[in-house]
């Protein structure tokens, strides 16, 4: 068989293992020993693809967080400090502004806006 085998099917194969243990009345000691056998190496390869499953889920997790974390602290709070820069500026906090200087900054808050929603879908999906 192949090294990453489906699930599913040495799930199958272990159950017909088992039927025909447990239907085998003639053929002897060795037949059944051959068929329990196969039983344990089917068990052996789903128990395996079952932890190889667990480890690939906590990695990606583990990954999820990362990306997440990168998003909170790379992307998210920089474009804050600018939404709070920019409304100090149009407050007037720093000298009066002339209208295009008015009209520039909001276009440039709003677009800060539209990227802060995206980010918080994305840290929040």
């Amino acid at each position: 068989m192949k090294k990453s085998c489906n699930l599913g099917l040495l799930v199958i194969l272990a159950c017909i293992a088992t039927s025909l243990l447990l239907c085998l009345n003639i053929g002897g000691i060795i037949l059944k020993g051959f068929f329990i056998t196969i039983l344990f190496i089917l068990l052996a390869m789903i128990f395996k693809q079952k932890k190889e499953h667990l480890i690939l889920s906590e990695h990606l997790k583990e990954q999820k967080e990362i990306y997440q974390s990168v998003l909170r602290h790379d992307i998210k709070t920089p474009v804050l400090a600018q939404m709070r820069a920019i409304e100090l500026l149009l407050r007037g906090n720093f000298g009066k502004l002339n209208q295009k200087q008015r009209e520039m900054l909001i276009l440039t808050l709003n677009s800060c806006k539209h990227s802060y929603k995206i980010i918080r879908a994305q840290l929040y999906s």
